[in-house]
């Protein structure tokens, strides 16, 4: 039986050894250049627990991408266990989104709308995709190219 995650200082919750030796290989390729990434992990694995801590070591501004409600959901629940102090929003079509967190959880269809884009196209340093199996789909990938970020990662399971 693999033991659970540990809770750490700022409701730090730690990794597990492959969750830590798969973020560590995203930070080497990043660090080599290697600028837009994919992991792949087996369903149950924790992805989101491990792009949670990639968006919370990551400078500047994280956009994570989920295209359903309850992932979006599930990620800033996640964001806030893995470390408390994080400053995390949710972007969802039917809510309407208040400050700048530095964080941000969302769809492309809530973030693409003309009225959010109207106010200006937000800039990212590292968009996270969950369930990048869906990135090709043009809304998506239209998006990427749009916020143009310094750093892609997407995440998707093997079945």
């Amino acid at each position: 039986m693999v033991p659970g995650p540990q809770v750490g200082p700022r409701g730090t919750i730690s990794l597990r050894d492959y969750q830590a030796e798969a973020l560590d290989a995203i930070r080497v390729a990043w660090q080599r250049g290697v600028k837009h990434q994919l992991v792949c992990l087996p369903t149950g694995t924790g992805k989101t627990m491990l792009f949670s801590h990639l968006a919370r070591q990551r400078m500047g501004r994280v956009l994570i991408l989920a295209h359903r409600d309850e992932l979006i959901q599930q990620a800033a629940s996640k964001l806030r266990e893995v470390d408390l102090l994080l400053s995390v929003g949710i972007a969802l079509q039917r809510r309407r989104r208040r400050g700048t967190p530095r964080i941000l959880v969302g769809s492309v269809q809530a973030l693409s709308q003309p009225k959010r884009l109207a106010k200006g196209t937000p800039s990212f340093g590292t968009i996270i995709v969950d369930e990048a199996h869906h990135s090709p789909a043009p809304a998506i990938s239209g998006s990427l190219l749009l916020w143009g970020p310094s750093s892609k990662t997407g995440l998707w399971s093997s079945e």
